[in-house]
């Protein structure tokens, strides 16, 4: 969801093998299977494959084992979209805030290990477990399409 989002707004993605990457003093130089590039960020959206970052010899330092679960939609005219939703549950956090577009997005975040204490293995319906009666009114405010 997030690579897509970043796309449809205009952020350029490549898929490449690295064969050289430089920190110049206006950005990066990126040598590369398909040809090079420049650019003035560089993001290592590779979460904990850190392939960039391994690259850089840069060590990593893990404090958490936090995962988030999201989904995004649209919304009716009638929807305020200027609320912003930070909810706790006991075992993690909702958030929720517009989008470009008439869009919300809605995110559970939780830590692995919360979830091993409560018995939970498979988070495929992650986000169904933990909705609360106040999340549930405000989706159902949302009148999403």
């Amino acid at each position: 969801m997030l690579l897509n989002s970043c796309i449809e707004e205009g952020v350029e993605y490549k898929t490449i093998s690295y064969l050289n990457l430089k920190k110049t003093n206006h950005g990066w130089t990126v040598g590369s299977d398909r040809g090079g590039f420049k650019a003035k960020i560089l993001v290592d959206a590779t979460g904990r494959n850190r392939v960039v970052s391994t690259f850089l010899r840069i060590k990593s330092i893990i404090f958490d084992n936090l995962i988030c679960s999201s989904f995004k939609f649209n919304v009716g005219l009638d929807f305020d979209i200027s609320k912003i939703l930070t909810e706790s549950t006991p075992c993690g956090w909702w958030f929720s805030c517009s989008i470009k577009g008439r869009k919300q997005t809605v995110s559970f975040f939780t830590d692995t290990d919360l979830l091993k204490k409560m018995g939970i293995n498979n988070l495929s319906n992650l986000q169904l477990e933990f909705i609360t009666e106040y999340l549930a009114e405000y989706l159902g405010q949302a009148n999403y399409y």
